[in-house]
Formats: C-alpha cells, sequence, structure tokens
C-alpha cells in the first residue's frame, strides 16, 4: 500500500513537470509549475517562502510574459493543471538549497534552473522504514528532464 501511493506520487510529480515543458514547447510560450497550498481557492498562486513539501498540491500556468519572477497567473484561465494536497504522509522535498519552490520553462521547453536538482520522496519522516524500503528520489536536470531513482542515493552519484 506504501510502495504504490510513493510510486503514484513520483509518477504524479514527474507528469506534471512533463506536462509544463510539453505545454511550452507545443504552444511556444513559457510557462511555470510552482508550489501551492492555495490549491481549493479561486486564485490559486505559488508558495514563494515556508512550505517545501510540494505533496502540500502545486499548480500549472501559463506565463506569457515569461517571467520567472511571477507567481500566480495574470488570468485565472492561465492555470491549466491544479494538483490538490495528497496523502499527508507522503512528503515531496526539494533537496536544494534554498529549495526549488518553482521550475519555469520556456518557449523550447527548457526550464530556468541553473543547475539539476533533487526531488525526495520520503514517507512521515527520512528515518522511517518505509522511506527506507520505498523511497524515491526525483532527478530533474538543466533541460527539464526528470528522472526517478532509488531513494538511498543521490541523483549527483547515480548512474
Amino acid at each position: 500500500m506504501v510502495r504504490s501511493a510513493m510510486s503514484s506520487a513520483a509518477g504524479e510529480f514527474q507528469a506534471s513537470v512533463l506536462r509544463a515543458r510539453n505545454e511550452a514547447a507545443n504552444k511556444n510560450i513559457c510557462t511555470t509549475m510552482c508550489l501551492s497550498t492555495t490549491t481549493n481557492a479561486d486564485a490559486p498562486s505559488c508558495d514563494t517562502k515556508g512550505e517545501n513539501d510540494w505533496q502540500k498540491g502545486w499548480i500549472i500556468f501559463l506565463n506569457l510574459d515569461c517571467d520567472s519572477s511571477l507567481n500566480s497567473p495574470k488570468k485565472s484561465n492561465d492555470v491549466f493543471f491544479v494538483r490538490q494536497d495528497g496523502d499527508p504522509n507522503i512528503l515531496i522535498q526539494s533537496q536544494s538549497s534554498p529549495a526549488v519552490r518553482k521550475i519555469s520553462f520556456n518557449s523550447r521547453g527548457y526550464n530556468a534552473l541553473s543547475n539539476a536538482t533533487e526531488l525526495d520522496l520520503i514517507y512521515q519522516t527520512s528515518n522511517n522504514i518505509n522511506t527506507k524500503k520505498y523511497g524515491i528520489n526525483i532527478c530533474l536536470d538543466a533541460l527539464g528532464r526528470t528522472r526517478l531513482i532509488p531513494g538511498n542515493n543521490s541523483c549527483s552519484n547515480y548512474k
């Protein structure tokens, strides 16, 4: 049950990154995917500080001006995907410092991250037995590609 939930959360996140990237390239415009704790609101926005758990929810929106500082869509209909909070026992946490809370893609599908980054899926805590058994790390490279690796590895040294 835990393994399935962890795999599902990783797959959802990975699919969302791909969706944001593809939408940018297909429509020849910029998109932004960001962590959001306001996914239930009429006008969801990015959480720019404090929260580091992507499992709280995320949004993907069209960023017509390609403004990387934009934390909410200019028009409500620019939001084309909302992922509301999931299982509170599963955390998707950025391992970068500062934490990655927003991923923007340009019209060619490349993200604005200067380096590759890692997000770890953990069950309750990093020391939990289920994290050790079923943990998954999501590696996101500077080209916007993702890959899933076992949780006991890091993206920087995994082949």
